[in-house]
């Protein structure tokens, strides 16, 4: 970014910005209030060399848009990401060391695991169970027929 107050070359590389950040960080940056409802926090300190916001976990998941079961979960705290595929064995990777997730360290033998791996794994179990809870309600209370039509005409899906 380039403009009035915003450092020139300025590189944060002591913390890490997810999309969800941008938002805030540009109302922040025009003098705007954020909204509580705001996932996504605010990096213009970070800019003035100043204390930039503490990584927390995050996770994202996915699902089969035909059965509405969970097919995938990661997880993610700098520098580790956890990875769930219903279809694979479960993946960690260091990302400042391994950018391009060529080694699991959960298949590297005779290392002992980060204690960030350990609770992204305690995290995930927990994780997994919020989300078949939400999906076991959601099939309960939401038309199935309603929501594939709302897909197709999103294009999502492919029409009948």
């Amino acid at each position: 970014m380039s403009g009035n107050g915003i450092p020139k070359a300025r590189i944060v590389d002591n913390a890490i910005p997810l999309m969800v950040d941008v938002s805030s960080t540009l109302l922040d940056l025009v003098g705007l209030p954020v909204p509580d409802a705001s996932e996504g926090r605010s990096f213009v300190d970070c800019l003035d060399d100043g204390p930039c916001p503490v990584e927390e976990v995050w996770w994202a998941y996915a699902l089969r848009h035909d059965t509405n079961r969970l097919s995938a979960i990661a997880g993610y705290r700098w520098p580790f990401k956890w990875i769930w595929r219903r279809s694979e064995d479960r993946r960690a990777y260091e990302l400042e060391k391994d950018p391009w997730e060529k080694d699991n360290l959960l298949e590297l033998a005779g290392e002992d695991r980060p204690d960030e791996i350990k609770r992204l794994a305690g995290g995930f179990r927990e994780k997994r169970r919020e989300i078949v809870q939400l999906l076991q309600f959601q099939r309960r209370t939401i038309d199935h027929e309603k929501r594939l039509e709302l897909l197709r005409s999103l294009g999502y899906i492919d029409p009948r």
